[in-house]
């Protein structure tokens, strides 16, 4: 004989669920098909039925494939039996472990702001976004449903000093770059140095994100780094990202050195087309969609 189910066993699984997929400050902000079922109501197939396409469609945002096939279908001639929750436990939890994860084809990618600038320069330019959501409770459910805004840079043009071809290669080489709800990094083929900071470690004075340098000697002093704030350290909904372009190099001695007196060091301009793009992977389609922030700049100087 089968152990009578609940309501308190049924609402346990939809409320570890709703702390997941739902409307709270830890959720992704989509509203639930299934509710809450009252003490000593009757079961329906159709709180069943919605509780189950509440989970999947959880779980498929985090693995991007139909779950389907793992979470039994109850019908009229479904016995509610303890085996049956036990499997829709197991879901739950699976689900609640990989709260913040989000398959590639859950999300899109969509531009935000691209600054360019022409003239040559030296020294340390600057290009300053502000990433702006509606409220607090939006910048929580994009980044819990794993979205990310997203970095990356160029030097186009014939190089007209070693120093030019030496950005090309520092930002190129360090790919897309994104930070998420609690990480800074590159997607796969970059490269430099992240960081434990996303969103959620973010506060009102500028932290470093992430850093990638020059590889050559003459230029080692010479680097690209994002650092960022958010406007409240509470209830963020802003957060502003300083994307430095760092040439710091004073200057180097020919190779090799003439006798001296040597007289001055030689530290060249960087020319050519320097673009610095802002993105974000915003999480999108039928098992979860939120709202992405819209975006303001600076000119590089």
């Amino acid at each position: 004989m089968s152990t009578p189910i609940t309501a308190s066993t049924y609402n346990n699984l939809r409320d570890r669920l709703n702390l997941v997929m739902g409307l709270g400050s830890t959720g992704y902000g989509q509203t639930l098909l299934s509710s809450a079922v009252q003490s000593g109501e009757t079961f329906t197939l159709a709180m069943w039925d919605n509780l189950r396409t509440d989970l999947l469609k959880t779980r498929q945002h985090q693995t991007g494939v139909s779950e389907a096939g793992n979470l039994a279908t109850v019908t009229t001639s479904t016995d509610i039996s303890t085996a049956l929750v036990t499997q829709y436990d197991a879901f739950t939890t699976l689900i609640t472990t990989n709260q913040r994860l989000i398959a590639n084809n859950q999300g899109t990618v969509e531009s935000l702001v691209s600054g360019v600038r022409t003239l040559a320069w030296n020294g340390v330019l600057t290009h300053t976004v502000t990433v702006t959501f509606a409220n607090t409770l939006q910048a929580r459910y994009f980044f819990n449903a794993g979205g990310q805004i997203r970095f990356a840079a160029s030097r186009a043009g014939a190089a007209a000093t070693t120093k030019d071809t030496d950005w090309t290669n520092i930002l190129s080489s360090m790919g897309t770059l994104y930070m998420n709800y609690n990480t800074t990094g590159f997607l796969a083929g970059g490269s430099g140095t992240g960081s434990a900071r996303g969103f959620y470690n973010l506060t009102t004075s500028y932290q470093t994100l992430y850093v990638k340098g020059s590889s050559v000697y003459a230029y080692t002093e010479n680097d690209y780094n994002i650092a960022a704030r958010v406007d409240n350290a509470t209830n963020p909904s802003i957060v502003t990202f300083k994307i430095e372009f760092r040439d710091d190099d004073l200057g180097n001695r020919p190779i090799p050195a003439p006798p001296p007196p040597y007289g001055p060091k030689i530290d060249e301009t960087v020319t050519g087309t320097l673009t610095s793009t802002v993105s974000m992977f915003r999480p999108s389609g039928a098992n979860v969609s939120v709202t992405g922030p819209a975006a303001t700049q600076t000119t590089i100087t």
